[in-house]
């Protein structure tokens, strides 16, 4: 039984790391799914999970509780302390605030399973009068409240992180809305000379209000080379500013919540799982020189190689080179609403692919305008459908 149970182990753990470090592309999307909410770095970390659960199952059926009760509590007690080590050591998930509720979660379990381990009952010994039965039935006491203090926390934390993101998404809502309605705040003003000077096709002019003057994206690097290993969202619109020599490598998604605009000079190098950058409102590219090279969305069903763009996307004045980006749809480029080139700008697609869907190189879900002396250029692009 012992020896099942072993091979049965190490088949499960073959199969899963035959799995999540495979060179398929894409990966599977239960792969994805599984090791997306971890960093880069830790992105077989539910192996980790996987043993945990393989190796509760084990003392289960090995040592039940009715035979050795002591025993089973040590070995649980052991792996869960493990456990709760690597992630207090490691902290693999994106969000801080899951790896706190899942430190939260494993500490008390320790606590409940040493507490239990303590009892006459698990301990061997006889319980001996009235004293030793109120003994008992406090430290039960303690053991149920403990687990109690910990479910509590843990779905206020939870509760917390999901009214946080309703909030964050009816902010987001009321800036799209109030952009749509032509309304300017007090503090607005001109992005720069360039935004003020645009000369606009006519088809243009309503579908590219000017911009805010939003402050800089916080935490982004705007010179220099940097490597962003780590997901970050932001909450607001924001501008991403670079200066000249800025070349920045994304191993994990860039996800912006409001509006993004772009200026500058910018090279992305691709080395993420899921699209480069995800921006939920619209995306304006001004006065920019900007690059995206290797990109890779992965998933299955994967939008966008290097971007995402829920709404429109506006470059104006500038210059942007996809190459040798991939996606299932829209290779480098996937939007969910219009593609906007005004005049004087230059949109190179180079070697991108769609590997699942349309769009080798750009995947636009409403119109595509272009003003006068812009291109669109698409060299050696392919896509599985057209």
């Amino acid at each position: 039984v012992v020896g099942c149970f072993i091979l049965f182990m190490v088949a499960a753990l073959w199969t899963w790391l035959s799995l999540s470090r495979s060179d398929e592309d894409p990966k599977p999307s239960h792969v994805v799914f599984l090791t997306s909410k971890y960093q880069r770095r830790y992105a077989l970390f539910e192996t980790e999970r996987l043993i945990r659960k393989t190796l509760f199952t084990f003392i289960g059926a090995l040592l039940p509780i009715d035979s050795s009760p002591a025993l089973q509590m040590g070995c649980l007690g052991i792996v869960v302390s493990v456990s709760l080590f690597l992630y207090c050591r490691y902290k693999p998930y994106h969000s801080s605030e899951w790896n706190w509720i899942e430190i939260c979660l494993l500490f008390a379990a320790t606590v409940m399973i040493t507490s239990v381990s303590t009892l006459p009952h698990c301990g061997g010994g006889k319980l001996l009068g009235e004293a030793a039965k109120v003994d008992v039935l406090s430290m039960v006491l303690i053991v149920a409240a403990a687990a109690a203090a910990a479910a509590a926390a843990a779905a206020s934390t939870i509760a917390s992180t999901f009214a946080k993101g309703g909030e964050m998404k009816t902010t987001v809502r009321q800036l799209l809305e109030t952009e749509a309605e032509g309304v300017t705040s007090r503090r607005a003003r001109p992005i720069a000379e360039a935004s003020r000077s645009r000369n606009l096709e006519p088809a243009l002019r309503e579908a590219a209000p000017v911009e805010a003057e939003y402050s800089h994206c916080d935490g982004l690097p705007d010179n220099g080379s940097h490597v962003i290993d780590t997901a970050r969202i932001f909450n607001t619109s924001c501008t991403w500013h670079g200066n000249p020599g800025l070349q920045v490598t994304l191993k994990e998604t860039l996800t912006f919540q409001g509006d993004l605009v772009l200026k500058g000079e910018i090279q992305i190098m691709g080395e993420q799982e899921l699209e480069g950058i995800n921006v939920s409102g619209k995306m304006t590219v001004i006065a920019a020189n900007a690059s995206f090279v290797g990109c890779r969305n992965r998933m299955e069903d994967g939008k966008g190689g290097a971007l995402f763009v829920q709404r429109d996307l506006i470059v104006s004045n500038s210059g942007v080179k996809f190459e040798n980006c991939r996606a299932s749809a829209g290779g480098g480029l996937y939007t969910g609403g219009s593609f906007l080139q005004e005049a004087e700008s230059t949109v190179i697609f180079e070697n991108c692919t769609a590997f699942g869907s349309s769009g080798g190189g750009a995947r636009v879900s409403k119109n595509f305008t272009q003003g006068r002396n812009s291109s669109a250029i698409f060299r050696s692009c392919s896509a599985q459908y057209h």
